[in-house]
């Protein structure tokens, strides 16, 4: 049996993984290679729905989010960041209330790395499916203007593309 298969993640997160991973997030929050790794191994262990119950409860999107704050210039720690966050997949209405987007659109003013936009451009379409406060927070962050830009910038990207034309879908 391989690692990568769901049953052992399962295993491993029902046997304290997830609150070691954020243990050890929590003992060195200032090593971007311990932070990414983390982010990494929750989303890797969010492989069920229980699970992924289990790591909102244990608070991780806050540690996720906080080593986004943190660790701004590492694109590949906010790409590895905000693909744990949408695997947690917390209701939007959850998701608004936290500073996700705006870390998000940050991160994708800062690098120019086609996964990163089009993670961005999914967290937009999660967002666009909830509620007043969700479509609000994406109004005032003028997340429209971010597809447009992020096609802009990756103009040969299927990846940004469908990812911004899924989000458009949703929020029309």
């Amino acid at each position: 049996m391989r690692s990568c298969e769901a049953g052992p993640r399962r295993s491993v997160a029902q046997a304290g993984g997830i609150a070691a991973v954020l243990g050890g997030m929590r003992a060195v929050p200032e090593d971007p290679v311990v932070q990414e790794a983390g982010c990494l191994a929750l989303r890797n262990l969010s492989c069920s729905k229980e699970n992924r119950k289990a790591a909102d409860e244990l608070n991780s999107d806050y540690e996720i989010l906080q080593c986004m704050w943190m660790h701004a210039g590492s694109a590949a720690l906010q790409e590895t960041a905000l693909d744990a966050l949408l695997v947690l997949s917390l209701p939007p209405e959850q998701m608004a209330e936290t500073s996700a987007l705006e870390l998000a659109l940050h991160a994708a003013e800062l690098h120019r790395v086609e996964g990163l936009h089009a993670k961005v451009c999914r967290l937009i379409m999660h967002l666009g499916k909830g509620g007043k406060p969700a479509r609000a927070q994406l109004a005032d962050l003028a997340a429209e203007d971010f597809l447009r830009r992020a096609e802009r910038a990756f103009p040969e990207s299927s990846q940004v593309r469908d990812a911004a034309e899924s989000a458009r879908r949703v929020l029309a």
